[in-house]
């Protein structure tokens, strides 16, 4: 139980530190089933999206939203499918991590299986997702 507290407050950290950042659309934490997300544990799987004029900053401004789970001790960099920019991390006190970055108008072109929203100014979050991966 207090492993799933910590996670709460970390997720609680990173929608404080996405708030003041309107260029971010929308936080989201992915899973492989629904009650894998009302009981999170690493590796996380943390996306973030933006509209295509910020997105590129959105992705610079990525360490910054991991570093408000703790201490960054490595990170790795990389294109993600489709179109989309992703960052492996191992946070001190918290463990894997990965934060994928996408562009907004490609949200429907990734399959998912579960999502819960932590921010979403679109109000259009839940029903851009491909949720196709559910059936799998």
């Amino acid at each position: 139980m207090a492993e799933a507290n910590a996670i709460r407050e970390v997720l609680q950290r990173w929608v404080d530190r996405v708030l003041p950042d309107v260029r971010v659309k929308a936080l989201w934490l992915e899973g492989e089933t629904p009650r894998a997300l009302r009981d999170p544990r690493p590796p996380l799987d943390l996306h973030a999206a933006a509209e295509e004029p910020d997105f590129a900053a959105v992705f610079t401004g990525h360490e910054a939203l991991l570093a408000a789970a703790g201490p960054v001790e490595a990170h790795r960099d990389g294109p993600a499918a489709p179109d989309a920019r992703e960052c492996r991390a191992r946070i001190r006190g918290l463990g894997e991590v990965v934060l994928t970055v996408e562009r907004m108008s490609l949200l429907a072109k990734r399959p998912r299986a579960a999502v819960t929203p932590l921010v979403d100014r679109s109000g259009k979050l839940r029903f851009v997702l491909d949720y196709s991966r559910r059936s799998r």
